[in-house]
C-alpha cells in the first residue's frame, strides 16, 4: 500500500508544481500538499509499529 500511496503523491505534487509554474525550492509544499489530499481522500496512513510492539492483549 505505501508503494501506492507514495506513487499518487509524487504524481500529484508534481501536477501541483507545473501548476504553480514550476518554482525552484518549492518542492516539499508541493509534497505536502500531495499528502494533505491523499488523506482528505483515503484517510490517513497508520504509521507501522515496530517489530518489538505487539498489537495482541496481554491479558
Amino acid at each position: 500500500m505505501g508503494t501506492d500511496r507514495e506513487e499518487w503523491i509524487s504524481k500529484r505534487a508534481y501536477e501541483l508544481w507545473e501548476q504553480a509554474g514550476r518554482p525552484e525550492g518549492q518542492d516539499e509544499e508541493q509534497w505536502h500538499a500531495a499528502s494533505a489530499e491523499w488523506a482528505a481522500e483515503f484517510g490517513p496512513v497508520e504509521a507501522p509499529l515496530p517489530n518489538d510492539i505487539s498489537t495482541e492483549n496481554p491479558d
